[in-house]
Formats: C-alpha cells, structure tokens, sequence
C-alpha cells in the first residue's frame, strides 16, 4: 500500500531502493536489534539490496500491506527503522516493528506506532491490530501499552521463520480495537 504519513517528528514512507545502504547500517546487520524479529542479521548490504528489490519493494503495491520506512524527518533519506501492518484476516492486521539501537529509548517508536494506528483506523476499514512481543523484550511491550494496546494472553511463536530449530520463544498478544481506540480519542 503507498502511504506517507507525518508525525511531530517522523516521516513513514515507502520503501524506495536507495534505502538498503542505511537500513543494513542502521539496523538490518545489528545482532542485538534482530534479536527480536523473524529474520536473521544481514551479512551485507548487497544481502539488504536484495531483500529489498525482491520482498519489500513489491509490497508498496499490495492493498493489504504497509511496509514503511521509518524517518526522521529532517532527514528523510537515512532509515532508522521500519514498521509494518499486514492483514492476518478479515478486518485485522497484525503490527511489526523495529529501530536502529541508536534511536531506542527516544520515544521515536510509540511516535510511529500512534501514526500508523490511527492511519489504519482512519483511512482503512480494519477493526482491530494485533501485536506480539517476546517477553525477553520488554522495551517492546511497554511500546503497546503507550499506544493503548491491550494485554491478550501468553502464547509460543516462532523466533525465526526460516529456521530449521524449533526455536520457540514466549511472546504476550496484545491488540487494541477501533471502537476503544476513537473512544479513547
């Protein structure tokens, strides 16, 4: 889906295929960053190159996928992060994010959630988000519970999708719902 949304300090954009250079420095290569996402560090930026044109890129197309660079506004060019919503079933999506170390702990995170939350309820008919974090992670969760996110349950994910091992790790669902979000506005 094309979008851009702005924030107090932030720009979300699509993707665009000079960004892998600062997403592989940034964030994609970091060991302790992608600790905590499906894939696996990059070994190098042709590797970021390459899942760019060919996994992220085709996405600014599809209706039921937001796959935003994260950007500081004043500096639009360099991606310290990414978030992504993607449609899990009819009326839901499911939240996905992750930032550069040098840009945690700033706020820049709960920033982009909020955006992307309200562009969903707002400009889409989705009903409800859901999101998930491994409870090694709790930096993350105290993300959801800013943004109005409600604690769901307990459940065991997969850490790495292309993994062989049965690397399952505890992760809490949360999820926040239109009708509670706007009353909550």
């Amino acid at each position: 889906m094309l979008v851009n949304i702005e924030t107090e300090r932030l720009l979300l954009r699509n993707y665009k295929r000079e960004d892998a250079l600062s997403m592989f420095e940034n964030y994609c290569s970091d060991v302790e960053v992608t600790k905590y996402v499906t894939w696996y560090p990059h070994p190098h930026v042709e590797y970021t190159q390459e899942y760019l044109d060919k996994k992220v890129l085709p996405q600014n197309e599809n209706p039921n996928c937001m796959d935003l660079a994260i950007t500081l506004k004043s500096h639009s060019n360099n991606v310290i992060g990414n978030i992504a919503a993607w449609q899990t079933k009819e009326n839901v999506v499911e939240l996905g994010y992750v930032i550069s170390r040098d840009y945690q702990g700033k706020g820049y995170m709960s920033e982009a959630v909020r955006a992307i939350v309200q562009y969903i309820f707002t400009q889409t008919p989705i009903l409800e988000i859901i999101a998930f974090y491994e409870l090694e992670n709790p930096a993350s969760g105290v993300v959801l519970q800013k943004c109005g996110f409600i604690y769901q349950k307990n459940i065991w994910d997969k850490r790495k999708f292309d993994s062989a091992s049965d690397d399952t790790v505890l992760c809490s669902l949360y999820s926040i719902h239109k009708q509670n979000w706007l009353n909550n506005q």
